[in-house]
């Protein structure tokens, strides 16, 4: 599970939030993905994806907000950007002003070229933004691991696809958290940005230097046991508690045919002695007959 251990800076008006420290997901219990922990796993993943492009967009926000002072113009900025509507129009808006600002500064030069490449970067990962946006989410129990719940788009180019797993385009668990890894990382580079502008050194690093080395789907189980407070079981445990769970429950159905048995003995039991006496008298009879 991944942690955010946050601190907020306040420099010349504008909050830098800091990444601290990341917790390592290198423990794993190796027991396979179940499909309710999949599903918890999912929406986990989808909700933190979203909430991670709000920090994106909050971090263009803050780069606006170095080239506006403190009070009634800087509030005018924040009604301004709060009320468009829509990734894109906010983008050219914070672009504009950008550009306008930068081109009075006298380091503009460095500036332009490191904010041209945030501005690609931008408009490559709002297609991911847009897809969690927009996608429907699907529900495949006979797919694999960490395909069994997935984010996919309305309609697919492919004649007879399968029905049975999602479309090679779509979400599923890993690629939601591929997505926020992305986020993560742009906005940190907006920061460094702002950092840039305030002429102080860049504070923070990537927190995902490799945001393609994803964790399998038994350590994303484990960090939803994790985050609910509970230790998963091991592979090996599960099967040892199944198997005694199976034992358990084999002798449980052997006892009551015993004990019928044992009432059914003693009920023939308890009619013997009056048959063996017939029996016997009969014999008795028999042998006075013919001696």
């Amino acid at each position: 599970m991944r942690i955010y251990a946050r601190r907020d800076q306040k420099k010349q008006g504008v909050y830098l939030s800091v990444i601290i420290a990341d917790v390592d997901n290198s423990l794993c219990s190796e027991a396979p993905m179940t499909v309710a922990e999949e599903e918890l796993a999912f929406y986990n993943a989808y909700g933190l994806a979203l909430a991670a492009w709000s920090h994106v967009e909050l971090a263009m926000y803050q780069i606006a907000m170095v080239f506006f002072p403190l009070g009634m113009p800087r509030n005018m900025l924040g009604v301004g950007f709060a009320g468009i509507q829509g990734f894109r129009s906010k983008r050219m808006f914070v672009e504009n002003i950008a550009t306008r600002g930068m081109a009075a500064r006298p380091d503009r030069d460095t500036l332009k070229p490191k904010w041209a490449d945030l501005s690609a970067e931008l408009d490559a990962q709002s297609g991911k933004r847009n897809d969690l946006a927009h996608y429907i989410v699907g529900i495949f129990e006979a797919s694999s691991e960490g395909r069994r719940y997935a984010l996919c788009p309305w309609k697919t180019t492919k004649k007879n696809a399968a029905k049975d797993i999602p479309p090679s385009n779509s979400y599923g668990v890993k690629e939601l958290i591929r997505a926020r890894r992305g986020f993560d990382n742009l906005k940190v580079d907006l920061m460094n940005f702002v950092l840039l502008l305030l002429q102080r050194p860049a504070l923070q690093e990537r927190p995902w230097p490799q945001p393609d080395d994803l964790p399998t789907t038994a350590q994303i189980a484990d960090q939803i046991h994790e985050a609910l407070g509970h230790q998963r079981p091991t592979a090996a445990r599960k099967r040892a508690q199944e198997s005694a769970a199976n034992a358990a429950a084999s002798m449980m159905m052997d006892v009551p045919q015993v004990v019928a048995l044992d009432e059914q003995s003693a009920e023939n039991t308890a009619s013997k002695p009056n048959d063996t006496g017939r029996i016997g008298a009969t014999n008795a009879g028999n042998a006075s007959e013919n001696p």
